[in-house]
């Protein structure tokens, strides 16, 4: 006795295909609609979708007052830790390296530069 190498052999259909669906890819006439079936209606549908389309324009608009709202909440909380200080004339500050040099980083790389004395103050946070 010879086994089938897979189940369309043995049993005449893809065992992919779901068993309650017949080989057109349509359901069974003997099932019952589903709920979603049942309750459709195409006039309702249309309209609900007409009304949707004329939303669409307060839903993006309600998204960005949202998102500007995000924003700045993401600002306060971000100034809040900012230390204000004032350089003046003469003073020796560091240099960022991420800002002059991105492409020639590596981990054991110095991450400032400098010191640089201040020559100019261009304004209260400069």
């Amino acid at each position: 006795m010879v086994l089938p190498d897979n189940a369309f052999e043995l049993y005449g259909e893809n065992p992919f295909q779901p068993s309650l669906w017949n080989r057109s890819g349509a359901p069974h006439r003997g099932l019952p609609a589903s709920i979603r079936q049942i309750g459709y209606n195409e006039e309702k549908n249309v309209e609900r979708m007409r009304q949707l389309i004329d939303f669409t324009d307060e839903l993006r608009d309600q998204a960005l007052c949202h998102m500007q709202e995000q924003k700045q909440m993401m600002s306060r909380f971000f100034n809040r830790r900012v230390k204000n200080r004032q350089f003046s004339i003469g003073d020796l500050v560091l240099r960022v390296l991420e800002a002059s040099q991105p492409k020639n980083r590596n981990k054991l790389n110095p991450k400032w530069e400098g010191p640089y004395p201040v020559r100019r103050v261009i304004g209260p946070r400069t």
